[in-house]
């Protein structure tokens, strides 16, 4: 789009400053001294001894320079000018031709009759003057330009230009004249500018290229106006209105913006610090991370810096070929001399197209991003223009996959939010409905078609004027999902007539389709999400089958939406049927389960179908269970952290079982013999779950999964189906890696059953003290009361051996290492408690007093803090009186502590409103946490979140005075200001408190607990 644009703005002129112009001195051959600018009358008198007054033309040949005249980064700049306004064929050099001197009732010089072949264009390049007047005119197709002709200052235009020259009124004025040439004349002899009506084609076909990744593209404008007035753009900016108007397929709007307020920093961290405020500054972070913070980042302090070498090393050719030729002068070879040629290899570098770079450019366009979109943080163009225009082509093999890279190349430039709309004014040509155009304010401006125009924009105060644009086809983009949705669901109840310039309801229902995806998350930016879920019954409304098959296309895995997605696939194959339904669904379990917890998701969908009865069900089925064994294969032991390997095993036997117990339901295999039916299963899935669980015996773990597996299908399956599990987790030889007590003790309630109990209860007790306590305690849990009694006499017993080893080798003093001991104790203490024995939960204390003796005094307030406080707050209370040894010691350490501590003064934590994406009941119950002023830290889990909520915190939204905590144990954790500290208070004076009611002790004799208690932590 970038060479798309530059031509729609392309004019027969272009003037600008020159910033670095050296005050050089010019040898002209002739005259014995040098000449200096601006000139004198005793300089212009030696000139005109030699060079008469009514030609003061002299040509290259006899000029040269004393030193450089223009610096390489100015020269790049004019070249660059020359290239975005002009818009030549094809790669071009400069050549110098003459200096010409032009002072009162002389005839100008500036223009030639007679130019080289393929000049195309002149370049006057304005040195030092003391005139007045004579300000050029060039005028094309009825437009003109007027150059004053300043130092420091410079204007190309076309050859074919009418170009007035008036005389000038006093002084001289000097002036350097170069041809612009066709590297390649024979091929490139085009010396007007380019014409509308070939760019019209291209333009529909760029706005007609589906799922653009962008709602609102921005042109920035080369002047800045007060008033939204399409009729006072200037040009070339009229030229690109024209051009989109002409189109005929673009909503245009000419906008105000103003600069947001800047956002409030937050950090993320497992770890506390002493006032709660621990962990990372992620304001700021890696280019990954900061793709997905508050808002999309621009660039500040932007230059027109040359940062490209090779784009120097070119430059620096150009000028010591023409405009610099140091002290080696001119040479006497004609119009040669003083020629700027560029090597051919270098046209690329200088931003000039090769010719068959040019012949492919306008289809390199339209590949992937058919808008050459130049972020807002990206858009320095520091270096070389072809360079960054291949950076977001669609050569790369991933482009399919994967959005440009906007930050590649950006250093040295602080990232700011993206301007907002501000105030718009929409082209009367063809407005977009109210709707639309109401959307438009307050919208960021983050992709623009353009280069930044020359002024500072970043320094500007003012409201800074754009044209904006959107192709018609996509204004659904410009409202977002939940608008667009809301507009579609009044159209289907007949609420609503307006098609938003869509065909029909159906068109617009597509192109809310095309909101999800990957490849448009920048849409959304993961504010708007779109969500399948709540668009499934709007569709349903609609009944179009195949819309809803499309549907499917947009559903996913993750755990806040696994249920919805499970809930949306009944309804769809209840209305369409299976035969629509299949390849959706086949691609839906193939392309979003990237990880084990999402196939897990996909085989609980799975098995929730198997009792549905529908032409072909079985065969449908079936074909979704060979691609459920595909994507488990092609996870080859892949660990997941998240315990879903159980229910993914569950689900894989309960479908496999459902398959083989119901061959004769199929509708071809109760049509084909059997044995072809077998034959032509066995090819189409060669594998069984049997030998899935064997080959993947990481992701299976014969300890962790299988018994767990076994356990919960022991009431739904033969005994023969499970007896494979059962003899693999049993073998001696079953993997002990990574192994878990919680994996133990279901090993052990296999056991039970299988009158194998007592060998696996030698095989844990030859486990490490702390994972033996782990199984056990795990057993009991799953079946203390039905344990026999010998059975509970020989778990008890390996339970206070255990914690005795257990203590016995225990010295750490560290708070985790107390912590981690604290929680294998309890463990123990509760396992001994579930047994039935309360009267040998004093064999446990015991142990842990015998500890505390062994520890150093200097350890103990932090024995008592991290270890006895956390053990009496969570203690069931018949089970309290036990624990009276070890808490009279710990209690005097615990009430000098309080005795040292005062209750920080509780604060008001109502705050204001959070930017909450919506405004469902988990969102809600959020918004109550900020507005309580008595609540500090509110607990979400991961699985009962909203996905609009989890998509704000994946974006790293910066919540004012909310720090946002990520447990080991998964969830998030919102924390308010001071929060931890009053928590920690609170906890050990309650803790106090009840280390006195444990003792008998009278509440007078410790400090009084606090008059707050802590809130227990709020799951949505």
């Amino acid at each position: 789009m970038e060479d798309l644009v530059n031509k729609l703005v392309a004019a027969p002129a272009v003037q600008d400053r020159v910033e670095s112009l050296v005050l050089s001195e010019i040898r002209v051959e002739g005259v014995n001294s040098f000449l200096s600018f601006p000139l004198q009358k005793w300089d212009l008198k030696k000139l005109f001894a030699v060079y008469t007054k009514e030609a003061a033309c002299i040509p290259a040949a006899k000029i040269s320079f004393e030193s450089r005249l223009i610096t390489t980064r100015d020269l790049s700049t004019i070249r660059k000018k020359i290239t975005h306004v002009l818009q030549p064929e094809g790669a071009f050099q400069l050549k110098l031709s003459h200096l010409a001197i032009d002072t009162v009732g002389s005839r100008s010089c500036l223009l030639r009759d007679a130019r080289p072949h393929g000049a195309f264009a002149t370049l006057l390049l304005f040195l030092p003057s003391d005139n007045h007047g004579g300000d050029l005119c060039v005028t094309w197709d009825g437009q003109s330009t007027t150059c004053r002709s300043q130092y420091h200052s410079f204007m190309a235009f076309y050859n074919s230009c009418e170009v007035e020259v008036p005389p000038i009124t006093n002084g001289s004025r000097s002036v350097v004249v170069y041809d612009v040439i066709y590297d390649n004349p024979s091929a490139h002899t085009r010396d007007v500018p380019p014409s509308l009506a070939p760019l019209l084609p291209l333009l529909r076909a760029a706005a007609d290229v589906p799922r653009q990744p962008d709602s609102v593209l921005a042109f920035n404008l080369v002047q800045q106006y007060k008033a939204l007035d399409f009729t006072a753009l200037e040009t070339p900016d009229a030229q690109f209105v024209a051009g989109l108007v002409a189109a005929d397929c673009f909503d245009v709007a000419l906008v105000h913006t103003a600069k947001p307020k800047a956002g409030v920093g937050r950090r993320d961290s497992d770890d506390d610090d002493e006032d709660g405020g621990g962990g990372r500054d992620v304001t700021a972070n890696s280019r990954a991370e900061f793709l997905a913070m508050a808002a999309a980042h621009g660039v500040d302090g932007l230059e027109d810096d040359d940062s490209s070498g090779s784009n120097d090393e070119s430059d620096e050719r150009d000028e010591s070929d023409g405009v610099s030729e140091g002290e080696n002068g001119a040479s006497d070879d004609g119009g040669d001399d003083g020629s700027e040629d560029d090597d051919a290899d270098d046209t690329d570098d200088d931003g000039n197209e090769s010719e068959n770079d040019s012949a492919n450019s306008a289809n390199d366009m339209f590949v992937d991003h058919p808008f050459m979109i130049l972020r807002e943080e990206d858009d320095i163009f520091a270096g070389d223009f072809d360079s960054d225009f291949d950076e977001f082509s669609g050569d790369d093999d991933e482009a399919d996959a994967t959005e440009p890279d906007p930050f590649a190349g950006v250093t040295g430039y602080e990232r700011v939010a993206p301007e907002q709309v501000s105030a718009c004014a929409f082209h009367t040509s063809r407005a977009p409905p109210p709707v639309i155009q109401a959307v438009l304010l307050h919208k960021p401006l983050r992709a623009f078609v353009n280069n930044h125009p020359p002024y500072m924009r970043e320094l500007s105060d003012r409201p800074l004027t754009y044209v904006v644009f959107w192709p018609r086809r996509h204004r659904v983009r410009l409202l977002g999902f939940r608008a667009a949705h809301a507009h579609l669901a009044a159209l289907i109840a007949g609420e609503s007539t307006e098609l938003l310039g869509y065909v029909s309801v159906r068109a617009l229902a597509v192109a809310v389709l095309d909101l999800f995806g990957t490849d448009v998350a920048a849409l959304h930016d993961n504010r708007d999400l779109p969500d399948a879920v709540s668009l499934a019954p709007t569709l349903l409304a609609l009944g179009d089958g195949e819309i809803l098959a499309s549907l499917v296309d947009a559903l996913d895995f993750a755990d806040f939406s696994a249920a919805g997605t499970q809930g949306t696939v009944h309804a769809l194959v209840a209305r369409v049927g299976w035969e629509r339904l299949a390849l959706p669904l086949e691609r839906l379990l193939r392309d979003r389960t990237r990880h084990l917890d999402d196939v897990a998701h996909a085989a609980a969908l799975v098995a929730s179908l198997l009792p549905l009865a529908q032409p072909f069900a079985l065969e449908f089925i079936k074909r979704l269970f060979h691609a459920l064994l595909e994507r488990v294969a092609a996870l080859s032991e892949e660990c997941c952290f998240e315990d879903v390997e159980p229910g993914l095993l569950q689900n894989l036997l309960r479908i496999e079982r459902h398959l083989d117990a119901a061959p004769a339901d199929g509708y071809f295999t109760a049509r084909l013999p059997p044995g072809v039916a077998r034959h032509i299963d066995a090819f189409v899935s060669p594998a069984r779950v049997l030998a899935l669980v064997r080959a993947q015996p990481i992701t299976f773990h014969a300890i962790n999964v299988l018994p767990a597996t076994v356990l919960a299908l022991r009431d739904e399956m033969p005994p023969a189906l499970l007896q494979p599990l059962v003899e693999q987790a049993m073998a001696p030889t079953a993997a002990a890696d990574e192994a878990s007590g919680e994996g133990y003790g279901a090993l052990l309630a296999v056991g039970l059953g299988i009158d194998s109990f007592d060998t696996t209860l030698r095989r844990v007790a030859a486990l490490e003290p702390w994972l033996a306590i782990g199984a056990l305690q795990a057993l009991v849990t799953r079946a203390g009361p039905e344990l026999s009694a010998g059975v509970n006499a020989a778990v008890l017993d390996l339970v206070l051996r255990m914690v005795e080893r257990f203590l016995a080798a225990a010295t750490g003093t560290s708070a985790d290492d107390l912590a981690n001991e604290m929680n294998t104790v309890v463990k123990a203490f509760d396992a001994v408690h579930g047994l039935g024995h309360p009267s040998r939960l004093a064999d446990v204390v015991a142990g842990v007093v015998r500890r505390w003796h062994a520890t150093p005094a200097a350890h103990h307030e932090a024995f008592a803090l991290e270890y006895v406080l956390p053990w009496v707050t969570n203690a069931l209370p018949d089970a309290c009186d036990a624990l009276r040894p070890i808490v009279a010691l710990a209690l005097p350490v615990l009430t000098a502590r309080l005795a040292t501590q005062k209750r920080p003064a509780q604060p008001q934590w109502a705050l204001a409103p959070l930017p909450l994406p919506c405004a469902c009941a988990k969102c809600a119950a959020i918004a109550a946490f900020v507005a309580d002023p008595m609540r500090g830290s509110l607990t979400l889990p991961d699985a009962d979140m909203c996905m609009h909520f989890h998509g704000v915190v994946e974006r790293r939204e910066p919540f004012e005075l909310v720090e946002l905590r990520y447990p080991l144990d998964g969830g998030i954790v919102l924390f308010k200001p001071a929060a931890r500290r009053i928590r920690e208070y609170d906890e050990l004076a309650d803790g106090v408190a009840r280390i006195g009611d444990i003792l008998g002790i009278d509440n007078a004799a410790v400090p009084p607990p606090a008059k707050r208690r802590r809130h227990g932590t709020h799951a949505m």
